[in-house]
């Protein structure tokens, strides 16, 4: 039975716009039919915007909807924020869904990059309130070296592209 593992950062900022990093795990099965859990209040607040994401990357690529045949299990560990909007989570999201993927090929995952944006239906990415905010923080955590959003990778083909070349290279 295949299953994978990913996390990531997601950059948020708390009712003062100080900077946050917020640790989203996802473990993933093989499974003969999709389902979506979630454990702590930030990944349960998360859940909707993960499913969306997920229904739109199998939307627009083909080979994506391999990523249906699992199902899918959302942590969060801190559990001191409560978020009053998740759509800026869903770059940080297709980042997660798309190294689960990069795994089921067996492709290693790309550690380096999480990022923020708004993902549309059609697969492109629109800015997100206090990008910088959030840039400025994830920078003086050093977790990550590549910080993703619309205006460096505007749409999920982008982001796939973006993280086949930084294997090449």
């Amino acid at each position: 039975m295949s299953e994978y593992f990913s996390k990531i950062n997601v950059p948020a900022y708390d009712s003062n716009k100080n900077g946050l990093n917020i640790e989203l795990a996802l473990h993933t099965i093989a499974s003969d039919e999709l389902k979506i859990k979630s454990k702590g209040s930030i990944a349960e607040a998360l859940q909707l915007n993960f499913e969306r994401t997920l229904e739109v990357m199998i939307s627009i690529k083909k080979s994506w909807e391999c990523l249906e045949n699992y199902s899918y299990f959302i942590e969060s560990k801190n559990n001191d924020f409560i978020v009053r909007d998740s759509k800026s989570s869903s770059m940080a999201i297709a980042i997660m869904l798309m190294n689960i993927y990069r795994k089921i090929n067996k492709q290693p995952e790309l550690k380096i990059f999480t990022g923020t944006g708004i993902l549309r239906a059609d697969g492109g990415f629109d800015s997100a309130n206090l990008e910088l905010v959030k840039k400025k923080n994830i920078n003086e955590c050093k977790m990550y070296s590549e910080f993703l959003t619309s205006s460096n990778c505007n749409h999920l083909f982008d982001l796939e592209e973006i993280m086949i070349n930084t294997i090449r290279n």
